[in-house]
Formats: C-alpha cells, structure tokens, sequence
C-alpha cells in the first residue's frame, strides 16, 4: 500500500480549483458534500494561508493518522505491524526507485507474529488523565 500526501502547492490549489468547479456546476446538490460546501470554502482560506512548512506538517499529521489505522485494523486482523520511522530515506527511494518529488514518512512492515504474548498492564486512567472537563 502506498500513501502518496499533495505538498507542491500548485497541485493542492489545481485539486481545489477543480472541486470549486464542481460546486459551481451544482455536481453536489443535496448531498452531505453540497452541505459541507461552507466549511470546505473556509479551509481552502485557512489552506492559502499556510506556508511550506505548516502544509509538510499537516500532511504529516494526515500521514500519521492513516498509519495508526493502518496498525490497528492489522492488529485486529490478527497481524503484527511495526510503525519505523527511522530508516535510509536515499537507499529506500533507491530500492523502489521512487521518483524525487515523493517523500517516505513511515515504514509498516506488516506480518504474523511468532508469539503470542500476554498483554501489557495498562496505566489507570487517574495515572494519565490531567483533568476532567
């Protein structure tokens, strides 16, 4: 599985030019994305705001959250995952002879276990809560 996350901002402003199209056309009408259509139209403000840094950021968060999917839907499928972040990056894109533009954020190597080990003692909730609201 490859997850492949937008940073070129001319790229992420085309995608978002072509949704807007889309609106304008009525392609949406009375759909849950016609109703989102508000909140979509204040992100892509918010979005033309953030610098390179704040969007590799942001992609990186979307990446992060994908991958703890990713993990958990393998672990209830009775697989083991392992979440590595710190590997070669230039002998990776060697490897799988990836172009430039493409960045590894994660490596989820993903199998059976040989071992099935009992399950960890978890911390009591008053040991990591900071504060009820």
């Amino acid at each position: 599985m490859t997850i492949v996350a937008l940073i070129d901002k001319q790229s992420v402003m085309s995608q978002g030019n072509r949704m807007k199209e889309l609106r304008e056309a009525e392609a949406f009408v009375d759909t849950p994305l016609d109703k989102a259509n508000e909140s979509s139209e204040d992100y892509s403000k918010r979005r033309a705001t953030l610098d390179e840094n704040a969007i590799k950021a942001y992609l990186t968060l979307n990446a992060a959250i994908a991958i703890d999917h990713i993990t958990l839907k393998a672990t209830d499928l009775g697989l083991g995952t392992c979440w590595v972040m710190m590997f070669d990056k230039e002998k990776l894109h060697s490897i799988l002879n990836l172009e430039d533009r493409y960045e590894a954020v994660a490596l989820i190597p993903v199998g059976y276990p040989d071992q099935d080990p009992a399950q960890r003692p978890r911390l009591q909730l008053e040991e990591i809560l900071l504060k009820e609201v």
